[in-house]
């Protein structure tokens, strides 16, 4: 049997593998939870802030710090986020440029065989030319 067969095959058999994998009914092993430990982890309690009837302007211990709210989604915050994608956006990454760098350099030595050809064949007429003349 040929190489080519051979890969054939293997390749066929890749897509099937491929092809069963993706329609079986995958299903994860259940979990049994320990009721003694799950009862015995202590309970989070979720501290609220007292409501209030009116608005007297911020508390007290807010006008002098800063608000994490705003400092997330703030004028500020979006013209740091700009700032950050820009300078992603400016530095390539170096595989990319490994990669192209590479492609060009092959292309190169691809053609370089083609244009030498191409000298010796243009010598050779040139020199057929004079000789005949």
């Amino acid at each position: 049997m040929g190489l080519a067969k051979r890969i054939w095959w293997v390749a066929l058999g890749v897509f099937f593998l491929l092809l069963w994998a993706a329609a079986v009914d995958s299903k994860a092993t259940p979990i049994r939870p320990n009721l003694e430990r799950v009862l015995a982890q202590p309970q989070e309690s979720v501290q609220f802030p007292v409501a209030r009837a009116g608005w007297d302007g911020p508390p007290a211990s807010a006008q002098g710090g800063s608000n994490p709210t705003l400092e997330r989604i703030g004028p500020e915050a979006s013209a740091r986020a700009a700032q950050r994608s820009l300078k992603a956006a400016a530095i390539p990454d170096y595989r990319a440029v490994a990669g192209i760098l590479l492609v060009i350099l092959l292309l190169r030595r691809i053609q370089s065989p083609k244009k030498a050809s191409r000298a010796k064949t243009a010598a050779t007429e040139s020199i057929r030319v004079r000789r005949a003349a």
